[in-house]
């Protein structure tokens, strides 16, 4: 079975924690319910911070940076997928590693 709730039609409010549980009918009555899950629509994640070079691991063959995670728990269902690292050359142009 699958119900669609719609941001616009169903006035949701990204980031708010909606709760839902199910119950099953039929013409004798109710079920129990369901355990109670919670779903949010998410957003695009915050920014990291900064990458920072490590200069620990830096050298003339390589530059190491890190850099702090997002929390993951930022809201239910959304969590980090993978990060993106972009540098820029020396013509001013930025590439995906």
């Amino acid at each position: 079975m699958l119900f669609t709730l719609d941001k616009v039609r169903d006035n949701l409010t990204t980031g708010l924690i909606y709760k839902f549980k199910f119950r099953a009918i039929n013409q004798i009555g109710n079920s129990q319910d369901s355990d109670i899950v919670e779903f949010a629509l998410v957003d695009v994640p915050t920014a990291p911070g900064a990458p920072q070079v490590m200069l620990s691991l830096t050298g003339e063959k390589q530059i190491a940076v890190n850099w702090d995670p997002i929390e993951t728990s930022q809201l239910p269902g959304s969590y980090i997928s993978g990060y993106l690292l972009e540098m820029m050359d020396t013509s001013n142009s930025f590439g995906t590693f």
